[in-house]
């Protein structure tokens, strides 16, 4: 192979990997705004999941005698959790700050809660407890 061959081999593959970065950086926004979308999907279902699970423990300890307690696990990854209590609803903000988007679900019960307010973005323990005739949200 000659030196000016050489070169010009060089040179082509110089190109096809500008060519090759250039195509990453114009794809990596959209890849990385799927993965957030995805995550934010899959947390806003657990957090669902996780509202259930409580709305039904607390129905349980309404029926129950007073003093009764159940214990509840919340395990938010990515997304800040904020939980909070309007009479018998039950009010659960997910929110993704990659995306600045927020997704509230609630959940009517049939007990009747304390007023409660609680931010979170690691895993948490709370605590059902029924007192006076309410449910009472303790932070374990």
């Amino acid at each position: 192979m000659k030196p000016k061959e050489k070169a010009q081999v060089s040179l082509e593959y110089l190109l096809l990997a500008a060519v090759l970065l250039s195509t990453m950086a114009f794809i990596m926004p959209s890849i990385t705004a799927f993965y957030n979308a995805s995550v934010f999907a899959i947390e806003t279902k657990k957090a669902s999941a996780f509202l259930q699970n409580l709305a039904s423990k607390a129905e349980k300890i309404y029926l129950f005698e007073e003093a009764s307690t159940e214990s509840i696990q919340a395990f938010p990854n990515s997304t800040e959790w904020k939980l909070s209590t309007q009479g018998s609803k039950l009010i659960l903000e997910v929110e993704s700050k990659e995306l600045e988007k927020t997704k509230t679900l609630s959940r009517e019960t049939r007990a009747s809660f304390e007023s409660f307010e609680q931010a979170f973005s690691k895993s948490l323990e709370i605590r059902l407890k029924k007192q006076n005739g309410k449910i009472l949200i303790i932070n374990s």
